[in-house]
């Protein structure tokens, strides 16, 4: 299949940037601007290396593949690439390297950010797939990307060895081990007050040693900062019954605003809060004392499905149980109807979002599917004993 082709078909299907080459020439790219194509330096970059598909990413997370013919001088170059959403960064990077004018900028963003967003893993899987297609050679991705190098792992064993043996010979182990566990406990069960004492305490009577990890003190605090809230997010606030994509969203929400810190007091204090709000989420989300484990699934779901129009047929399709089963469980478990929970989840988000967001009523009422903004209006008042424009005065005068 010639370059063109095969370019109008990728793009077509999966709506990434991608151009074909002939020669050491643009034959023509799909994804760009116009009058716009992959800089040079990343041609130069991809052409270097030595084996084919060969991948790049750059300091800004940009990604790129390039796809050699074997039996010609032609090539396909993939990317730019984004596992996240675009941010201003992406754009300067790219348009330094493309020499781009300023008046240039807002078609590239209007380009980029229309592109779907993509894991390195499927990236890496795209690029083994077109090798296939052009040059007929099927390629683990494993084995191709080096995924297991084992001299980048012996490296590295030989490296983390003679930091332990130091460590151990200068006394300044970590010891942090068990304090991390029973902090992290405290955010699984649920438990805010226990552990802003058990915070306290330790800041008062027991001095850790951090993990060196950069040169630079404010990159060392925020590099502690990722680490920890990752792991109270994942490994304490969702098996403690906290929604997963909540706590994802809520993980890269403190990352980034902890980028943002410019002192070690503003990271210092974000940490502490940070812990405490997975502990209070994850109590008002965590199983209740004496709950089936099918019915927290159901109540699991429905916290995951708030921006969709629920019935209660969903839920007992999930569960596998017939209708009567799951509303009279449900029922006796939690002392609500499925509706009347599900109403509760999407008032509660309501209230978020007239609380944090400048989404009008409309608009609240239309993301929280509800069939019009008048039931809406007429369900949060019937729950929270105000109209929804009295909730967002009254938060705003708190």
């Amino acid at each position: 299949m010639d370059a063109e082709t095969f370019c109008t078909y990728f793009y077509a299907s999966e709506y990434l940037p991608v151009s074909w080459w002939k020669g050491g020439k643009s034959g023509g790219c799909l994804g760009f601007p116009e009058g716009i194509s992959v800089p040079e330096e990343i041609v130069s970059i991809l052409s270097s290396k030595p084996e084919f598909p060969a991948v790049y990413t750059t300091e800004d997370s940009a990604m790129y593949g390039m796809v050699r013919y074997r039996n010609a001088d032609d090539y396909l170059i993939f990317g730019p690439v984004f596992s996240s959403s675009l941010t201003d960064q992406n754009i300067r990077s790219f348009m330094r390297m493309s020499m781009c004018r300023p008046e240039q900028e807002e078609s590239i963003i209007v380009c980029f950010s229309g592109g779907q967003r993509c894991s390195y893993n499927r990236f890496l899987n795209s690029l083994v797939f077109a090798h296939l297609i052009v040059n007929g050679e099927p390629l683990s991705v494993t084995d191709h990307f080096g995924f297991d190098d084992r001299s980048m792992k012996k490296n590295v064993a030989r490296k983390a060895q003679s930091e332990l043996m130091l460590a151990r010979q200068e006394n300044t182990i970590h010891g942090t081990w068990q304090y991390e566990q029973r902090m992290l406990s405290y955010v699984r069960n649920g438990n805010p007050e226990a552990l802003k004492v058990f915070l306290a305490d330790l800041e008062k009577s027991t001095p850790l040693t951090e993990g060196k990890l950069s040169e630079n003190s404010l990159r060392q605090a925020k590099d502690v900062f990722v680490g920890l809230v990752t792991l109270a997010g994942k490994s304490a606030a969702v098996p403690g019954g906290m929604d997963a994509e909540a706590a994802y969203q809520l993980i890269d929400t403190y990352i980034q605003e902890c980028e943002n810190c410019s002192t070690l007091d503003a990271i210092k204090s974000m940490q502490l809060n940070m812990l405490l709000d997975f502990a209070s989420r994850t109590a008002k989300a965590r199983m209740p004392e004496g709950m089936s484990s099918e019915i927290y699934q159901a109540v699991q779901y429905i916290n995951g499905h708030v921006m969709e129009h629920i019935e209660i047929d969903d839920i007992a399709r999930f569960l596998n149980k017939s209708r009567s089963y799951t509303t009279a469980r449900f029922r006796a478990e939690t002392g609500m109807t499925i509706k009347q929970y599900i109403d509760a989840c999407k008032m509660a988000e309501a209230r978020n979002m007239l609380e944090y967001t400048d989404k009008s009523i409309a608009e609240i009422s239309d993301w929280l599917n509800y069939a019009d903004q008048a039931h809406f209006q007429k369900v949060f008042r019937k729950i929270n004993n105000v109209t929804p424009n009295q909730y967002r005065k009254m938060k705003k005068t708190q």
